[in-house]
């Protein structure tokens, strides 16, 4: 709810037994507010937030088999203070979003043992981390559609990457441009 806006139109909810309890139909239903059920593990109703489980998971389980000395209970903090600290896919740093600063991390473990213990599984799950940061970067690089050079002034003799539509779609080359007559090279 905004105080300036009012209550929504629309709630989208989760299938639970909260969004389906009576009291609060009544009372989205006084709000004026239509809600909107998700069904039972329905993959388009997953969240922003809920699509990084699946990353928080691989790079927790990581740091489990890396270092079953280390409980879950330290893994899992370990796992989400890395998270918070890295560049998510978007080129965002949580932790810099809400305090405006980043932790210091010391550049080289010093010797108390308790700090080597927390160190390797915190470095873990960071390379696991820039791993599903990097393949992410790559598949929305690879799902990008590539930009039309229309306004480009390219002169004769220039080497281009020629686009090829289905059943290639891919870009072929690299062409030299023999000829140039308005848009078309």
């Amino acid at each position: 709810m905004c105080a300036y806006a009012g209550h929504p139109e629309r709630r989208h909810t989760d299938h639970g037994p909260q969004s389906a309890a009576a009291g609060w139909r009544s009372l989205t239903r006084a709000a004026g507010t239509h809600q909107l059920e998700s069904g039972f593990e329905s993959h388009n109703s997953l969240g922003v937030g809920e699509r990084y489980h699946d990353v928080l998971r691989n790079a927790f389980r990581r740091v489990q088999v890396n270092h079953p000395d280390v409980p879950p209970e330290v893994a899992l903090v370990l796992t989400v203070a890395a998270m918070n600290q890295m560049v998510g896919p978007h080129g965002l740093v949580p932790i810099m979003l809400v305090f405006g600063i980043a932790p210091r991390l010391p550049v080289t473990p010093l010797r108390f043992p308790e700090q080597l213990y927390m160190m390797r599984p915190a470095e873990t799950a960071r390379k696991e981390l820039s791993k599903a940061v990097t393949r992410r970067r790559i598949n929305a690089a690879l799902r990008a559609r590539v930009l039309d050079a229309a306004d480009v002034d390219l002169p004769v003799g220039n080497a281009v990457l020629v686009y090829r539509e289905s059943p290639v779609d891919a870009s072929v080359g690299p062409r030299t441009i023999l000829s140039r007559r308005d848009k078309l090279a």
